[in-house]
């Protein structure tokens, strides 16, 4: 006899079927398997950033820039930034293909999307990504009034064509890749033998946690929510890490525009994007609902396990109890 857990959450509790321990005992090591890769992401950075000094005092780099750039030419600086952050994100990347021991296709999938789902999935996250600002902006007000930070770290601003041109792949075109590759490729996927919707949650709690300051981290999280929920739906990889390419491309030229141009060609920017990504948003939401209803249903569970013991599991694990600790502290030091 099969009694739906999400029915009869504490049957398989007192049962103790194999499957269930079995359940447990993988959910777990795959959530150790994503917390020590999340930390091989946090501190890769810093173990580049010491070899890469060493390396500039052997090659006796005449440092003389700003403390804002570390006293490195603005060029140097970026192109540093780039490699910290592309080592940072493909070595864990790796070790999680390798660790999960999961198919490639199982965690990584470009599946064909008809045109009108692909498009209106961009415009939809696009726009619920726009839209995420506003109770955050709500937030940061909120922090400010009680005297804390409530401002997100920055990046040093560009002074010359070359440092606008590594500023803007820095801040607009490795995000998207790498951390979807990362969040909604392979965290996504490993979760997905679970369901869905526990998947899409975990990978935008992590991707939210990941960014360790309490300004962005709600943000992260509503956005990690759609960009894993268009995930789980078109199987398609490529369609979020559009999505993610014009949130950041928004965000760069809009600082780009406020810093170079007049205001009112800032603000005429500014809304022009926002007001059409939101009309469109609009207009493939009814042409989603109209002509591909499967699109908002959800898939079968396919687990044994309660949620609250998938819970349990996914926040017992060692290396990624240690990852949102250190994340956690980290916000609270930045505040």
């Amino acid at each position: 006899m099969y009694l739906p857990p999400s029915r009869y959450p504490n049957f398989y509790q007192h049962l103790s079927p194999p499957q269930y321990y079995y359940e447990k005992h993988d959910l777990r090591h795959r959530a150790n398997v994503t917390g020590g890769a999340l930390l091989c992401v946090l501190f890769g950075g810093t173990l580049f950033s010491l070899f890469f000094n060493l390396f500039l005092q052997v090659v006796q780099y005449p440092y003389g820039g700003s403390f804002e750039f570390y006293f490195m030419s603005p060029e140097l600086y970026y192109l540093y930034n780039i490699c910290a952050y592309i080592l940072s994100f493909l070595v864990p990347a790796l070790i999680m293909a390798a660790a999960s021991k999961l198919p490639q296709n199982e965690v990584i999938s470009f599946s064909k999307v008809k045109p009108d789902v692909a498009v209106g999935s961009i415009f939809v996250g696009v726009c619920v990504c726009l839209l995420s600002n506003i109770p955050v902006n709500i937030f940061a007000t909120f922090l400010q009034k009680l005297g804390l930070s409530g401002e997100a770290p920055s990046m040093p601003f560009p002074s010359s064509g070359l440092s606008t041109a590594l500023y803007i792949i820095n801040l607009a075109i490795l995000p998207p890749l790498f951390e979807e590759f990362l969040f909604r490729g392979f965290i996504l996927g490993i979760f997905r033998r679970y369901g869905d919707g526990f998947a899409v949650v975990a990978s935008a709690f992590l991707f939210a946690m990941m960014h360790a300051n309490f300004i962005q981290i709600p943000f992260a999280f509503l956005c990690g929510l759609i960009l894993g929920y268009i995930m789980v739906r078109t199987n398609c990889l490529w369609i979020p890490i559009v999505i993610h390419f014009f949130n950041n491309a928004f965000s760069v030229v809009s600082e780009l525009l406020f810093a170079y141009s007049s205001e009112e060609v800032y603000a005429l920017f500014s809304n022009l994007f926002f007001l059409s990504f939101c009309f469109f948003a609009l207009l493939f939401l009814i042409i989603l609902y109209v002509r591909h209803r499967w699109y908002f249903q959800s898939a079968p569970l396919k687990t044994v396990l309660p949620l609250s013991a998938r819970l349990g599991s996914f926040f017992t694990s060692p290396s990624l109890l240690v990852f949102i600790g250190f994340c956690l502290l980290t916000s609270f030091f930045l505040l």
